[in-house]
């Protein structure tokens, strides 16, 4: 992804960008449906599987597994992002952005 992403014109790396936020999105619901069932956030996001979603969305830059922490207050998942590094879900909104950070959707609740 990191060569079709450095060859595409700005609204494909837009396209890509988006994806990666609506694979957030739709996994953030599932872990909210996952702890009104269960009284907590799952410890990995396999265990969403087949209740809640039929598959895993992939992170579109990876075609890997989103990274997904549960924290204390709720649970942090990200996109690796156009640089295909594990910045640690340090978004754009942390760092000048460049587009190429973490794509970031944090949850304290």
């Amino acid at each position: 992804m990191r060569q079709l992403a450095l060859g595409c014109p700005r609204a494909c790396i837009a396209e890509v960008r988006l994806d990666a936020r609506l694979g957030n999105a739709e996994q953030t619901f599932a872990l909210k449906i996952y702890k009104v069932k269960h009284g907590e956030y799952p410890a990995e996001l396999s265990q969403l599987l087949p209740d809640i979603l039929p598959e895993l969305p992939k992170d579109p830059y990876t075609g890997e597994e989103y990274c997904y922490h549960k924290v204390a207050e709720g649970f942090v998942i990200y996109s690796l992002g156009q640089n295909l590094q594990d910045d640690g879900g340090v978004s754009h909104e942390k760092k000048k952005w460049k587009g190429d950070y973490d794509i970031v959707w944090k949850s304290y609740r």
